[in-house]
């Protein structure tokens, strides 16, 4: 069982093409938490966190989580 971080660099105002999404695997939850938060660190945007049994994080969550952890917001 693992978990994808799926990302992608910083581009204001656009979305990107899902083939220029990039996963990333992660053994557990919360290395894949603690990888989207580095990869939000390092300017990348968070799509989606995905997991086994449906386990899902949408953007908008990760910003929140993020938020909670750092007290700041994702620079975009």
């Amino acid at each position: 069982m693992s978990y994808k971080v799926f990302h992608s660099a910083m581009q204001p105002r656009k979305q990107p093409e899902p083939s220029n999404l990039v996963p990333a695997d992660f053994p557990t939850k919360d290395l894949a938490l603690q990888g989207a938060f580095a990869l939000i660190e390092q300017n990348q945007i968070v799509w989606r966190v995905e997991g086994p049994d449906g386990y899902k994080v949408a953007r908008r969550d990760m910003d929140v989580l993020y938020n909670d952890k750092t007290g700041k917001w994702p620079a975009r």
